[in-house]
């Protein structure tokens, strides 16, 4: 008898969970197991970990919104570490574009410029340096069965359907003709002007009032979320690293042929 689990066991190879919003370029085994122990084991919290991700500004794409989905399809709609963990790069951005007000036009791009690759590319890095014999590949059965509900995507989906009236409108305007800030992404590839930066400066200080009412729905006694506070995760989210991703879960198919660069 075929073991149904074989499918997403041999890593490195893409297998495993399409999660990732991206069905040409599956998440790994690796991946999900990195991403999982950030989730579940608490790593996220470390110290050295979360300047790692203050330097990247946050994982990758794939691996943001693969993060994102793992949390939400597995923690029963509640992103509560990825609202945390958003709400902390866009107040640093805030604090970062108010500094660049007393900087040269370029003072944006440095400041906002990524000094670390992705947590999560570098593991996989690793594994695969260490061959399919590595353990680290090779997860228990129960793992596996605690993944199951990931291919399916539908809470993920449904949070960006039910929330696309709020971000759409203040989407980037480089990526989705929104009348939202510019993203990092096309912050970093333009020139900035002193208009550019106060929209940005006004755009992520509204951001992250929202994201902050958002993670506080998710405690004891925390107040009521309002439509635009849960669109605030994916507009965080989508403004580190850019539109693409949303677009594609939301389409059934990543938008473009490939996994997004990291800046």
């Amino acid at each position: 008898m075929t073991d149904p689990l074989a499918s997403i066991t041999r890593s490195p190879q893409p297998a495993g969970p399409p999660v990732g919003l991206d069905q040409r370029h599956p998440l790994e085994v690796s991946e999900l197991r990195q991403l999982w122990s950030m989730l579940d084991g608490g790593a996220i919290m470390v110290v050295e970990v979360r300047h790692r991700l203050w330097r990247s500004w946050g994982l990758c794409p794939r691996h943001g919104w693969g993060f994102l989905a793992m949390e939400v399809e597995l923690r029963g709609g509640h992103p509560l570490t990825s609202t945390v963990l958003v709400e902390d790069l866009v107040g640093r951005a805030v604090r970062a574009v108010r500094r660049a007000f007393g900087r040269p036009l370029s003072g944006p791009r440095r400041l906002l410029g990524t000094r670390a690759s992705c947590l999560t590319c570098d593991f996989v890095d690793l594994v695969r340096r260490g061959g399919e014999g590595n353990p680290l590949a090779r997860p228990t059965r129960e793992w596996l069965d605690r993944m199951r509900p990931l291919p399916a995507l539908a809470a993920t989906s449904a949070l960006l359907a039910a929330t696309e009236r709020e971000w759409r409108p203040r989407a980037c305007p480089g990526c989705l003709a929104g009348g939202g800030p510019l993203c990092r992404p096309h912050l970093l590839a333009g020139s900035v002007s002193l208009d550019d930066r106060r929209r940005t400066l006004a755009a992520l200080e509204d951001l992250s009032g929202r994201l902050t009412r958002y993670g506080r729905s998710m405690t004891w006694r925390g107040p009521a979320a309002r439509p635009e506070d849960r669109a605030a995760l994916v507009e965080g989210l989508a403004w580190t690293g850019g539109w693409r991703a949303p677009l594609g879960l939301l389409a059934g198919r990543e938008a473009a042929a490939g996994p997004e660069r990291h800046v």
